[in-house]
């Protein structure tokens, strides 16, 4: 997934059909620069592929054994909502960077086709995998590495919405407080969640709706029956089965 920030760069630049000729223009321009970056990478690598040809045998060793990508059976919904380990879920202030993507055209067109088409892709990669909660955890650590890029759609939507301008000063009054307000409270349910994960009240992998909601905004179990109740009601996975491509759905 790292290789996909590349689609940032090759797409950078490019708003309509004469600026796409322009970056190709650029491209063959630069060509041999260019070799001479993917060269450099891949003497970064060399030292991991020396110790694999000494210890393995092969340049190439894929040490995940069993495990691997199911590509014609993504789980990109259960990545975004899934109560188990769904990204707007427990990271919901993202949801503003979802939104701020159809902002960006406006405000910074020079990024919108390149960070578009990597986080539909990076979605993709990621949902693709046999376990697309990624063990255990809190929330989608896989798309963490993304919030560099993710920034810049959450700041367009801000400027849209505290610098846009409207005839209807109410309306953009109640978009201002209602956008700060939103923002606010999912940075409090964030600490509340992290926090409920390390007293091991948010289970790691076998969240579900019911047990969701059973702690929403608690800090401790009112009783032991509600701490049996709990730990009753979870969806376990089975890990055997779901590397094999079954029982991968959400419950």
């Amino acid at each position: 997934t790292d290789g996909l920030f590349f689609i940032v760069f090759m797409l950078y630049g490019i708003t309509n059909k004469e600026t796409f000729k322009r970056k190709v223009r650029l491209v063959l321009t630069h060509k041999w620069k260019l070799l001479t970056v993917v060269l450099c990478s891949f003497l970064m690598l060399m030292p991991q592929l020396i110790f694999w040809k000494t210890h393995m045998g092969s340049f190439l060793f894929f040490s995940y054994n069993r495990e691997g990508f199911f590509w014609s059976d993504p789980k990109m919904w259960e990545v975004l909502f899934s109560y188990r380990k769904g990204w707007l879920i427990y990271t919901p202030v993202m949801v503003f960077s979802i939104a701020g993507i159809f902002y960006m055209k406006n405000i910074i067109p020079q990024f919108t086709l390149g960070l578009a088409t990597f986080f539909v892709l990076n979605l993709y990669v990621i949902s693709c995998w046999w376990c697309w909660w990624y063990g255990g955890g809190y929330g989608m650590r896989p798309l963490i590495e993304t919030y560099p890029l993710m920034l810049l759609p959450f700041g367009a939507l801000l400027n849209k919405v505290f610098y846009g301008t409207s005839k209807y000063i109410a309306v953009t009054n109640i978009k201002k407080y209602g956008v700060a307000g939103c923002i606010m409270f999912f940075a409090c349910l964030n600490l509340i969640q992290t926090y409920q994960h390390k007293a091991a009240m948010l289970h790691f992998d076998s969240m579900n709706r019911n047990t969701y909601w059973q702690i929403f905004g608690k800090f401790e179990f009112n009783t032991e029956e509600d701490n049996r109740l709990y730990y009753k009601s979870l969806s376990k996975i089975d890990y055997e089965k779901a590397v094999t491509g079954l029982g991968r759905d959400d419950y």
